[in-house]
């Protein structure tokens, strides 16, 4: 019957997206070049102006982008209609790929179906040209309470797949199976999609599905306190996955390790008959048949808050892994793979009003950007640590572009480039905090 009903959902989704293979000649995208700034390393910006996608919609913001492999010079970024590939690192762009007409939502609210949420590439040493992206397809907002009538449960999630490192996408017909007869199904768009660097046809999944369906997959998934969707065939089939902790809040609370089935998790934990919680980072290297948890901070905080994770991909040898997590009581790092965990200085709640807002590795070394505030206020800092012990090299974060608000803005953040530079869409606030803009950055260290 489960398996029936999920033929049945993506049947009527695939003929709502009929439209997807309509394209539209290439057309540039104005975008000015990029300027820099010295701060700590090199930090170039390039400003993308509001893309065109359809006459009849107007110009539209950039909701998510990537960079392609490890070559920062190919960059895709999307406004939720259409597909932009730049080979220069942003200056100029043309259309690769644009949903029809019947599936987006149209100027004067006749028809609506699907927009594209994210673009997402696993950052693999293989040629630009060779790189599998995916695209997820997210039921557009407006409609999705008539999707959920017409379908019962929630709208079903799809995906589009490029060979060619985003030159040209095809719809992925889902093939639900007896072992995995789930089609992922959801009430908004995605929180999260991940690709792991060891595989590009593994696809990690998380959105809120309805209550039905919700009620199914808590089931599927062995009970657990939350659970992902994963593909291992390149979206074609799916199964769940459960999670030993729920999404705190905000920020990239669970990444893929360098090795294949590896995952990272971090989030609140409580002991049981306790009310004291605290920060915990779960670690699995096969697909969550097993967790190992350990404890960054030692001791309870008050209220986690916010929390975020990230994994130096160019470590695995020797003593282990090198991982960074970090929430409003502090940032934490360890060498080898969660065994023991040493708190960064120079970050210190009871003495500043600086919160970590965002972490991760450029050749060797730990970068930790703070906020004073969050929203558009100025404050930003970034610090380099050379390892978890060393005291850190502290910098403004470049300001003449604006204040930090967010880097990596729809899934964009990587490090690419053999791991020597970092590489997101982040969004800023204008020197006079009037205003947010958003630019392609990227950080070379010196």
């Amino acid at each position: 019957m489960r398996l029936n009903r999920s033929k049945f959902v993506l049947s009527g989704a695939a003929l709502v997206v009929s439209g997807i293979a309509f394209s539209v000649p290439p057309a540039a995208v104005a975008a000015q070049c990029a300027s820099t700034q010295i701060d700590m390393g090199r930090w170039s910006a390039v400003e993308m102006t509001a893309s065109p996608s359809l006459p009849e919609l107007g110009s539209s913001a950039i909701v998510a982008s990537t960079v392609v492999g490890q070559d920062p010079s190919v960059v895709l970024a999307t406004d939720g209609i259409s597909v932009f590939r730049s080979t220069d690192g942003g200056c100029t762009w043309r259309t690769t790929y644009t949903m029809g007409a019947a599936d987006y939502w149209s100027g004067g609210g006749i028809a609506s179906a699907y927009s594209i949420t994210s673009i997402v590439d696993n950052h693999s040493a293989a040629p630009a040209n060779r790189h599998v992206i995916y695209l997820a397809l997210s039921p557009n907002q407006l409609n999705v309470f008539t999707f959920v009538t017409l379908f019962g449960a929630a709208p079903p999630e799809l995906f589009a797949v490029s060979n060619d490192g985003g030159q040209t996408f095809a719809l992925v017909q889902s093939a639900p199976t007896v072992a995995t007869p789930i089609v992922p199904e959801c009430l908004s768009p995605p929180t999260a999609v991940v690709v792991p660097p060891a595989n590009s046809r593994t696809i990690y999944l998380q959105c809120g599905g309805g209550l039905a369906q919700g009620a199914v997959d808590d089931e599927l998934a062995g009970g657990g306190p939350s659970y992902i969707y994963r593909s291992d065939d390149g979206g074609r089939s799916w199964s769940l996955q459960s999670l030993p902790t729920y999404p705190q809040y905000s920020g990239t609370w669970f990444v893929p390790g360098p090795k294949p089935k590896e995952l990272w998790m971090v989030g609140g934990w409580m002991r049981p008959n306790s009310h004291s919680e605290y920060l915990a980072v779960w670690h699995t290297t096969d697909n969550g048949a097993h967790w190992s948890m350990s404890t960054p901070a030692g001791k309870p905080g008050v209220g986690i808050g916010s929390t975020g994770i990230s994994v130096d991909m160019t470590s695995g040898g020797g003593r282990g892994e090198r991982v960074v997590t970090y929430a409003p009581i502090g940032v934490y790092e360890t060498i080898d793979s969660g065994k023991h965990w040493t708190k960064l200085s120079g970050i210190d709640l009871a003495n500043t009003d600086e919160t970590p807002v965002f972490a991760f590795f450029v050749k060797r070394s730990t970068y930790v950007l703070t906020t004073k505030t969050f929203g558009c206020n100025p404050g930003a800092a970034i610090r380099r640590y050379a390892g978890p012990a060393a005291k850190p090299v502290k910098a403004p974060f470049p300001n003449r572009w604006g204040s930090y608000f967010s880097w990596g803005a729809g899934g964009s953040f990587a490090v690419v480039d053999s791991g020597s530079l970092a590489f997101g869409y982040a969004t800023l606030c204008s020197p006079s905090g009037a205003a947010e803009t958003s630019r392609f950055l990227t950080f070379r260290p010196r």
